[in-house]
């Protein structure tokens, strides 16, 4: 009958509209992690009270293996580039309330290296849609990040000089691992909301 005929042409249409929102997904879950990434265990409060933003400093601590890397990653991904992941829904995170967008992550220069560019870039869009550019600026690895949203992200290590950690201002701060209490204070007083 016309109704049936009609009837499959909707679900035809209706499938192939499934396969099409499939392959976006496919894309944006190779080339944009960020927007579905899933914390562990006690690293989801750690993200709920990040973004309620009520204290100075934060902390977790744990285990290698269990998610801290990452979550640095998508703190700064999900600042940068808000989205619908439901982990990030706080204000800090959708509408970040302060003037200054930013963010300085400081570690050792090998753990910047080794693990946290990499893991940053497969946190990011994918470069290739072009979100974000980086410069060395005589540094041995990608100094300063400037991303297409008007946040801008620089790497220090805690080897530099203490001048390095007073000289420019931030919005967020991010430390891999217990930093030096010189370079804790000095980071900590760079802070300009």
């Amino acid at each position: 009958t016309k109704l049936d005929r009609e009837m499959e042409n909707k679900i035809r249409e209706l499938e192939q509209r499934k396969r099409e929102l499939d392959l976006i997904k496919d894309l944006r879950i190779e080339k944009e992690r960020y927007r579905y990434f899933v914390p562990t265990g006690e690293v989801e409060k750690f993200l709920d009270d990040i973004g309620q933003h009520k204290m100075l400093t934060y902390a977790v601590f744990g285990a290698n293996g269990i998610g801290k890397t990452a979550t640095l990653c998508n703190i700064i991904c999900n600042l940068v580039f808000p989205n619908s992941n439901p982990y990030f829904q706080q204000d800090l995170f959708q509408k970040f309330p302060f003037v200054k967008k930013k963010i300085r992550v400081v570690t050792n220069q090998n753990t910047l290296k080794e693990t946290i560019i990499p893991e940053l870039k497969a946190w990011l869009p994918h470069e290739d849609l072009g979100r974000y550019e980086t410069k060395n600026s005589s540094h041995p690895y990608e100094y300063e990040w400037k991303f297409d949203t008007g946040w801008t992200l620089t790497m220090l290590t805690y080897d530099q000089d203490i001048t390095k950690h007073e000289s420019a201002t931030a919005s967020i701060i991010l430390m891999d691992e217990p930093p030096p209490h010189p370079i804790y204070t000095a980071n900590i007083s760079r802070l300009r909301l």
